[in-house]
């Protein structure tokens, strides 16, 4: 696969979807598919932090591709949670490409920090500071903000001395280049469906003379890397053969309307455990698209199952507890039940009396319906796609012995 060699790749971050043996498994395949094709560079996200707390090291590093953050350290030693902070690449022309990688403060929130031992330092100055100290070192400066819209907005807007901002988090905002000043914003889709393409025209002093930003779709009609392909697949193998070989909970959720055991797996207990209770309900949901979500998912791409991108809005509960795990170990979590828009059922289910349970709103579904995956969604139109009165029929559940 050739590399044109005044080419620079890069990824934002978040390879780690979950945890355990599976996770590592689809971190296997990043670490091996990046450095086959070429990639110089690749930012941290909040799910890899955990990974990278644990071993004390970037999973990069075996693969010799620099993983980059300036703006987190260890809470009980103050030192950075990775090596290094930036990255040069002096290219075929002598430009100088300084890339510095940074955390948002929205995206690693205090309560997910805390929970890593992690601090974030204040993103605004430590680029500030970042760019004082390689001045002379390099000619062009990149920020890999690993953030939403409205933060690299706002760190480009600030913080003098930035060339290029690219961010990565899911965003409404309907845009993905822009200027902010001087500076080039490119705001990424987060998810694996698109690659950013940033074309620049470098005139002799090294300074930017006009940029191109576009988003390229990868679609069922571009021709597959049979090399990347057999990557794959050989990866969702392996994470198929350890559910099948793990003696996994397997025979799907106790009977309709039944009680859960006090033993309960996970907090998710499928649409299934509805019925009994609520029949027409249930009914009126197998008519909609909700209910075939995981279907239609595979027939666009049957490689989007070990996509954690897909995975969270079209099956229930993925990377929460008891939630979705994989088609054999939990086939009653596909699509999108009850739980993925009224909350885990477990605890409805002991305590049915308790009507504060399975309340929504707009932002219930926006999660899925993004600017990116929905991005000609009505919130009107849609909920009366799937409109289901919750007086349906109400039938009482058995008593627990």
């Amino acid at each position: 696969m050739a590399i044109a060699p005044n080419r620079l790749l890069i990824d934002l971050g978040d390879f780690v979807p979950g945890l355990g043996k599976p996770a590592e498994i689809k971190l296997g395949l990043y670490t091996t598919a990046l450095p086959a094709m070429g990639y110089d560079v690749v930012g941290v996200g909040e799910l890899d932090v955990r990974t990278i707390k644990d071993t004390r090291k970037s999973p990069f590093e075996q693969a010799k591709i620099p993983q980059i953050c300036a703006n987190l350290v260890y809470e009980d030693t103050k030192k950075p949670l990775l090596k290094k902070p930036y990255f040069i690449k002096k290219m075929p022309s002598g430009l100088r490409v300084a890339v510095i990688g940074i955390m948002g403060n929205m995206t690693m929130n205090p309560q997910l920090a805390k929970q890593n031992g992690i601090i974030v330092l204040p993103p605004g100055e430590t680029v500030r500071k970042t760019i004082d100290s390689l001045k002379g070192k390099a000619d062009l400066f990149v920020v890999l903000a690993h953030s939403g819209y409205e933060e690299a907005k706002k760190l480009a807007a600030d913080v003098p001395g930035i060339d290029i901002v690219l961010s990565s988090h899911p965003s409404t905002v309907n845009t993905d280049f822009e200027r902010v000043g001087n500076t080039i914003l490119m705001h990424c889709k987060g998810n694996s469906k698109y690659v950013g393409k940033l074309v620049l025209n470098i005139d002799s002093e090294g300074k930017i003379a006009s940029a191109v930003g576009t988003e390229d779709l990868l679609d069922a009609k571009m021709e597959k890397d049979a090399k990347m392909q057999k990557l794959i697949d050989d990866a969702e193998a392996a994470v198929q053969e350890f559910y099948n070989s793990s003696n996994p909970h397997v025979g799907g959720p106790p009977a309709p309307g039944m009680p859960p055991s006090q033993s309960e797996p996970g907090a998710f207990v499928g649409a299934q455990r509805c019925i009994g209770c609520h029949l027409s309900i249930h009914q009126t949901w197998q008519k909609t698209k909700h209910a075939q979500a995981f279907d239609d998912m595979k027939k666009k791409d049957p490689n989007a199952t070990m996509n954690p991108n897909c995975l969270s809005c079209h099956t229930t509960g993925y990377m929460m507890n008891g939630g979705y795990t994989t088609e054999t170990a939990t086939p009653y979590l596909r699509d999108v039940g009850c739980e993925s828009c009224h909350g885990p059922g477990v605890r409805h289910l002991r305590t049915p009396s308790d009507k504060g349970y399975g309340a929504t709103t707009e932002l219930t579904c926006r999660k899925c319906h993004d600017g990116t995956n929905s991005p000609k969604f009505d919130y009107a139109k849609y909920l009366d796609k799937i409109a289901h009165k919750s007086t349906s029929q109400i039938v009482k559940p058995p008593e627990s012995p």
